[in-house]
């Protein structure tokens, strides 16, 4: 099984959508990685405590 290098992934890359009010930021989509997985960020306000 051949190994890519690894991939280092900005704070403003990936494709940004909002589902409803949750919002979705896809780093790795299914094409990326072969249909085995896809790798999604979901933003979440800072708890002030």
């Amino acid at each position: 099984m051949a190994v890519d290098a690894p991939r280092v992934i900005g704070p403003s890359e990936g494709a940004v959508e909002f589902l409803g009010s949750i919002g979705a930021r896809f780093l790795i989509d299914g094409d990326e990685a072969g249909q085995r997985f896809t790798l999604v960020e979901h933003p979440m306000p800072r708890h002030p405590g």
